[in-house]
């Protein structure tokens, strides 16, 4: 369709004549007008751009603005004029070279929108020799930095496919009826491939022997975390529960201990002498109350930090243990992880929130679950799974769902990923823009927030 670019001049918001998206580490700017200067073809448009709506209806206002602008020349605009359902892209095509690495960033400065991971969006299409634009890989920028006066830098690293010829870069307005953008200072530069990021990680499986004592159970998890150890692992997941072990008949009361316990002791030890990350579960005693909480142990053997158990079993609740209340996720020295326990696995809002949080990696101590369920948490968020299990198989799975190594007697599971690599779980075209969608900010594409309002309201509401 037609598009008609209206042209705004004024004093200019931000910005001093450079294109600030730019690396000066990196190689040359790809893209033609950065600033969106030029019009060499007279139709109003800058050189080797494009603004378009898929219908008249939807469309947006565009325009060009040379007062609200970051790099000193022009920001192209796209404002709502009241259409609830408004919904267009800025865009160009960009020749580049196929399995190379580039960096793209674009700044924005928005009003009237509800939030940026709602109304904007920064897309990549990856084109591909006889495929259309919809049948190709898409990535989509979910790194944002502030800059100054109101404005915002969105900007990523990716790997063009081997057969990539052009990068369609689209930059999207949509559902903000009050709401106007600016965009600016666009950039494309290739750049030198990302270092691996290589991780090792471990999952015990451990069925203790019912009517066992605590010393036997911890002379078991002890060989449990030796024979991992001497694998080099960087981070060992141990199951729930491990001071109930085959106590069972003991009751919660009897077998709690404090944090700093023998069962952290041990694990304190374990983790020191062979360098590697340990997460244990007990039964927590805190003042008068009792929880199930996972403790994360640095390579040192000191604590990094602590889970409570949110979704307790019904019979945890109704004999005693309290639900803990916050889902924190913690900074190693090889990344981003965050846990969830056991019956935790039920509510799908769990994992989302650790890798909307940017975890990378999901540890599960757990008593048993269900495999197929479980296995859809890491392709919903984009992370990889470390299950460690009583009554289940113990595994590790990548991003995709795929089960990377898997136990199902007592024993040690080790796989070595790349975090650096984490394939997405759809089946189509590619990239991360359709994929794993749950943990990822800038992959919403309702027209509103009112969806989580609306479950929190059900919540709240009985009946």
């Amino acid at each position: 369709m037609a598009t008609t670019i209206e042209r705004t001049t004024g004093q200019a918001t931000g910005g001093g004549g450079a294109v600030l998206a730019v690396d000066p580490g990196a190689g040359p700017n790809l893209a033609p007008a950065p600033a969106f200067q030029g019009d060499g073809d007279g139709d109003g448009v800058p050189d080797g751009w494009y603004a378009t709506a898929p219908r008249p209806a939807l469309s947006p206002r565009f325009g060009l603005d040379g007062g609200v602008r970051h790099s000193g020349r022009w920001a192209a605009t796209a404002a709502g004029d009241g259409n609830a359902h408004c919904f267009g892209k800025w865009g160009q095509v960009i020749p580049l070279r196929g399995g190379r690495h580039y960096r793209v960033g674009v700044a924005f400065r928005a009003e009237g929108i509800e939030a940026v991971n709602v109304n904007l969006l920064m897309a990549l299409v990856w084109r591909l020799p006889g495929k259309a634009n919809k049948a190709c890989p898409t990535d989509h920028l979910s790194a944002f930095r502030a800059l100054d006066a109101g404005w915002t830098l969105a900007e990523g690293v990716f790997r063009a496919p081997p057969e990539c010829t052009a990068l369609d870069l689209e930059l999207y307005f949509r559902f903000a009826p009050r709401g106007t953008v600016w965009w600016d200072s666009v950039a494309v530069q290739e750049v030198a491939p990302p270092a691996p990021r290589p991780v090792t990680l471990a999952a015990a499986r451990w069925r203790p022997t019912p009517g066992s004592s605590y010393e036997a159970d911890m002379a078991e998890i002890g060989d449990l975390l030796d024979r991992a150890g001497h694998q080099h692992p960087d981070l060992i997941c141990l199951p729930e529960m491990l001071n109930f072990g085959g106590r069972r008949a003991a009751g919660y009361e009897a077998i709690a201990e404090p944090l700093r316990g023998p069962t952290f002791d041990l694990l304190s030890r374990k983790a020191a002498a062979y360098r590697s990350y340990v997460l244990g579960c007990i039964y927590e005693r805190d003042g008068d109350f009792l929880f199930n909480t996972a403790f994360l142990l640095d390579r040192a053997g000191e604590l990094a930090g602590t889970y409570r158990k949110v979704h307790l079993y019904w019979p945890e609740e109704r004999e005693g243990i309290s639900p803990g209340d916050g889902v924190p996720v913690f900074d190693t020295d090889f990344g981003r992880v965050g846990v969830m326990i056991c019956y935790d696995s039920w509510f799908p809002e769990m994992a989302r929130l650790v890798g909307l949080k940017g975890a990378e990696v999901l540890l599960f101590p757990n008593a048993g679950y269900g495999e197929e369920q479980v296995l859809a948490r890491p392709g919903d968020n984009a992370m990889y799974l470390v299950a460690s299990a009583m009554n289940s198989p113990s595994l590790i799975a990548g991003p995709d769902g795929r089960v990377l190594a898997r136990t199902a007697v007592n024993g040690v599971v080790v796989a070595t990923v790349d975090l650096a690599d984490r394939v997405t779980a759809h089946p189509n075209a590619g990239g991360t823009l359709n994929a794993s969608p749950g943990g990822r900010v800038a992959s919403r594409h309702a027209p509103s927030l009112r969806l989580y309002d609306e479950l929190l309201d059900l919540v709240r509401t009985p009946g």
